[in-house]
């Protein structure tokens, strides 16, 4: 099966690119649950008691809800020493993980559901973008250029080339 814009040099990439989060993300959990499913008192202790409370306690605070957030979303994930993370464009570098932008009109993540390259404006494009974009079969996406754009580090009427895990 031949996917466009992969090579045999790219797949060799991934895990060199994502192992330490893959460590990261193993350790973590296995801390986090080994407390709550643990025996005997002090896993009930945990489980009933423990969690709650910190849990809501963090929850209240909008720095506390931002870093849960980016830690179950995924959000946080970064790749910069990877061989296709190269430039930037406001405060997103190649390697970033692409920033959400939601509104009440558009979600900038709905179009990652195809899991192809693509590549994201925000702003407004160009003609001679538009037709390069479609020469090489990457789907283009405009989107409103806006205050979330904006808040999110991205560059008014950049080009963001987006891989297939976003």
């Amino acid at each position: 099966m031949s996917l466009p814009y992969v090579n045999a040099a790219l797949l060799d990439t991934y895990e060199r690119e994502w192992i330490g989060f893959a460590r990261s993300l193993v350790a973590t959990t296995d801390r986090a649950f080994t407390g709550l499913i643990g025996a005997g008192a002090v896993g009930e202790f945990t489980w009933q008691i423990l969690t709650p409370f910190v849990f809501g306690f963090v929850t209240r605070f909008k720095l506390g809800r931002h870093a849960i957030f980016r830690t179950i979303s995924q959000t946080r994930i970064s790749l910069p020493r990877c061989s296709l993370s190269q430039g930037s464009a406001g405060d997103i570098h190649g390697g970033d993980r692409l920033p959400w932008t939601r509104s009440p009109a558009q979600n900038n993540f709905d179009p990652l559901r195809s899991l192809d390259w693509q590549a994201h404006v925000y702003g407004k494009t160009e003609g001679e973008l538009e037709t390069a974009c479609r020469d090489l079969q990457l789907p283009l996406h405009s989107f409103p250029w806006s205050d979330r754009a904006n808040d999110a580090g991205l560059k008014k009427d950049a080009l963001y080339r987006v891989r297939p895990d976003g």
